[in-house]
């Protein structure tokens, strides 16, 4: 058994940490459903301890609409008292990380319900770590070469680019609006969400390929202004309009 404390969003995405914690997986056992009441209301900054008391009160279930069933399930999955030992990793900032409060959070790992803009610090380096961004995320105009502590999930827009990156490892598995990485050194789009929910954005780079490109991008796809000797990778549904040269 592991003494590491863990977020939801870890055991949820790392299942051999899971079977560690639980003996099985048992986050992969949850119903769907399930699942998207605990995504929900731990992205809306409730703490696993916070989630499971909710599941104990009869007149939030019945607004929410939730099955007492449902209930008792989400409710002895975080009874594991390893998940409650996320209330002491994750913090949950209510409102906005910029250039003029970022300091603060140096060093922590944070959840943020509105934007974060680290742009123009001149970082080499992610100083904070984040869960997941309600808002907009943007680290444009730095020196970065990875982008290590990057959200996993975030709400509206996502922009890394003006740096000195060579891949996307490290970012976003789920982007709700633009994704920017352009004007960087990425010479493969590994590391990209499969999905975009608006535009997505990959000009001024090093591509040869496409290969590691969202499978779905909601607007437009924008692939200008690289050394493209294939095409292949190409987004299967592109919703807006094609750039490419």
């Amino acid at each position: 058994m592991t003494n590491k404390k863990m977020t939801i969003k870890e055991i949820h995405t790392n299942p051999d940490i899971a079977q560690e914690l639980h003996g099985e997986d048992k986050m992969e056992n949850l119903s769907i459903e399930a699942k998207e009441i605990i995504d929900d209301l731990f992205e809306k900054g409730h703490t696993p301890r916070e989630i499971k008391a909710a599941m104990e009160d009869g007149a939030f279930l019945e607004s929410a609409r939730i099955s007492q069933e449902i209930a008792e399930e989400i409710h002895n999955f975080l009874s594991n008292p390893n998940i409650f030992e996320a209330d002491e990793v994750f913090i949950t900032v209510k409102g906005d990380i910029d250039r003029n409060n970022y300091k603060e959070y140096i060093g922590k790992k944070v959840n943020v319900t509105g934007d974060v803009d680290l742009s123009a610090l001149e970082l080499t380096k992610l100083p904070i770590t984040f869960g997941y961004v309600k808002g907009s995320f943007t680290c444009v105009d730095n020196n970065l070469t990875s982008l290590e502590g990057a959200p996993e999930k975030v709400g509206e827009a996502f922009a890394c680019s003006y740096n000195k990156l060579t891949s996307l490892e490290g970012a976003p598995t789920k982007v709700g609006g633009d994704y920017f990485c352009s004007h960087n050194q990425l010479t493969t789009l590994e590391g990209a969400p499969t999905k975009v929910g608006m535009d997505f954005y990959c000009s001024y780079n090093e591509l040869t390929t496409l290969e590691g490109a969202p499978k779905e991008v909601g607007m437009d796809f924008y692939c200008l202004n690289n050394p493209l000797k294939l095409t292949k990778g190409l987004p299967e549904f592109i919703g807006g309009k094609l750039y490419i040269d």
